[in-house]
């Protein structure tokens, strides 16, 4: 059938996919097992067709996913939710600090941070004081091991002599790293 978009805050419109590889159909295809009518949360850049049954042109995917709070999903003033598995982790960054916990008995880690650091393609945070905790943002496709959600940005955190590797998601309130 036919794609639809529901904006968060309007009716829907007629989705036509220009991403490469048809990468939003794809996804749509595998994230809701080809359930017809299951919605499906997605990111993406695109147009605004004009002219009489004018829609939505998709040209890049940035997110999609079906087990999330979607547009409801609560950044506050998180510049970056990410998370990852096995173990079970999640990081969030402010403008100020990050916080990394850890399903499983491994204590939260909080340190301040001085601000992102750009190293090429990657932005970079780093532990001002206390333990050595570090997150390595880059924008290359990452698909989340259990859930199959798709994300822009993949992570790499190391925290007392421990790594971890998963998804991250930019709080699209903010301006773009």
């Amino acid at each position: 059938g036919k794609v639809q978009f529901s904006p968060w805050d309007g009716a829907p419109l007629p989705l036509e996919d220009r991403s490469p590889g048809q990468e939003l159909t794809r996804s749509l295809r595998e994230l809701t097992g080809a359930q017809e009518g299951r919605p499906m949360f997605v990111e993406f850049f695109g147009g605004r067709d004009t002219g009489r049954g004018a829609g939505i042109s998709a040209l890049e995917v940035r997110r999609a996913a079906v087990e999330t709070a979607g547009c409801r999903e609560r950044f506050d003033q998180r510049e970056w939710i990410g998370s990852g598995n096995e173990p079970s982790w999640r990081l969030e960054i402010t403008s100020r600090d990050m916080l990394l916990n850890v399903l499983g008995g491994v204590a939260p880690v909080r340190a301040p941070h001085a601000g992102p650091l750009r190293q090429g393609g990657t932005v970079a945070y780093a532990a001002t004081e206390g333990t050595e905790f570090t997150a390595l943002i880059d924008e290359r496709r990452c698909v989340d091991s259990m859930s199959g959600s798709l994300f822009a940005y993949s992570v790499e955190i190391r925290s007392e002599g421990r790594s971890y590797a998963g998804c991250i998601a930019h709080n699209p309130a903010m301006p773009a790293p």
